[in-house]
């Protein structure tokens, strides 16, 4: 009687089609879901302090953009950013030790002082490097904690 009252509660595997080729009673699950990856993100980003005599260290980023020692770079400012490339004309770029030197006119016209901790973004695709002073970094923070207030 036992038998009878499980039998007809809990179906056999056969009865219901799952069994495998190995005869093991497991059949082909459900199909899985197609999960979208997020796009690669290829920049690198840094918050370096800025030396003395206006160097920044960061072997990661300049390794991301390949730019090695010797090489010179050219440098602009657009909206209080010194945006970096290479091929460059100029006489610095990165030293010999592999340390990035920021001119003393790039530093002045973006408002970058000495000890400043700056943040490196570089983006290797572009094959460019752009740096952000810390007002800058500071007027983007301001900005975002007064929206996410404001919810």
């Amino acid at each position: 009687m036992t038998d009878d009252t499980v039998s007809a509660l809990i179906p056999s595997s056969a009865s219901i089609g799952l069994t495998g080729g190995d005869g093991c009673g497991i059949g082909a699950g459900l199909p899985m879901a197609t999960i979208e990856q997020p796009p690669a993100h290829t920049a690198v980003y840094s918050v370096r302090p800025v030396d003395t005599n206006g160097r920044v260290v960061d072997k990661a980023v300049l390794a991301a953009l390949d730019w090695h020692p010797g090489d010179l770079l050219s440098w602009r400012i657009a909206a209080g950013l010194i945006v970096i490339t290479r091929p460059g004309y100029g006489r610095r770029g990165v030293t010999k030790h592999g340390h990035l030197s920021l001119p003393a006119h790039a530093r002045r016209a973006a408002g970058i002082r000495h000890h400043d901790r700056v943040l490196l973004a570089a983006d290797p695709d572009q094959r460019l490097l752009v740096v952000f002073p810390p007002h800058v970094l500071d007027e983007m923070a301001a900005r975002r904690f007064s929206a996410g207030v404001s919810r």
